[in-house]
């Protein structure tokens, strides 16, 4: 193991607008919820074990740049500029085709640092191709969960996840 960690970035572009009909027992009338919470990741690590079986552990710290808001019969906004650790893990296993693998990354808090009252969790599992020159394709499933608390008003608590389908170049 060298004393200088590995680096990796990754950034991820995670907005959604939705547009609601509401209806309560004394009004009717329209809603729309508006969520930018793209985000980029800076992943310091080690690699612990690297044959078929790769491992790597570290610290991923994500920073968020975006807003949330409500619009109904009243609107409010909460811009989000948040910087959370979190633990970084990762562990590739190479299949006997040439190439082809299977993986988990698992970020997620799991020590309270002081640094930031919110907390995330961002997994993802795969299976993947890796060319020898580097070029590749993934596609597996993908959580990720997000509670901004003491942002600025409201508390925000959202949760994404489903298949994913990405291309990648490993330098």
């Amino acid at each position: 193991i060298t004393a200088l960690p590995n680096i990796r970035y990754h950034g991820s572009q995670l907005d959604s607008n939705t547009r609601l009909q509401v209806e309560t027992f004394s009004s009717e009338g329209r809603a729309s919820s508006a969520i930018d919470l793209s985000h980029d990741n800076i992943v310091l690590y080690y690699q612990i074990i690297d044959n078929w079986v790769d491992l790597d552990m570290g610290v991923d710290v994500k920073r968020l740049d975006g807003e949330v808001s409500f619009a109904g019969t009243t609107s409010s906004a909460v811009s989000v500029d948040e910087t959370i650790p979190l633990l970084y893990l990762s562990a590739r296993f190479d299949l006997p085709l040439d190439g082809l693998y299977l993986g988990a990354d698992i970020n997620a808090n799991v020590i309270d640092l002081g640094i930031s009252e919110s907390s995330a969790q961002d997994s993802t599992f795969m299976m993947g191709y890796e060319s020898g020159s580097g070029l590749g394709i993934e596609g597996g499933y993908k959580y990720f969960s997000l509670d901004l608390d003491n942002v600025d008003e409201p508390d925000t608590d959202l949760q994404y996840d489903g298949v994913y389908l990405n291309g990648y170049i490993n330098f």
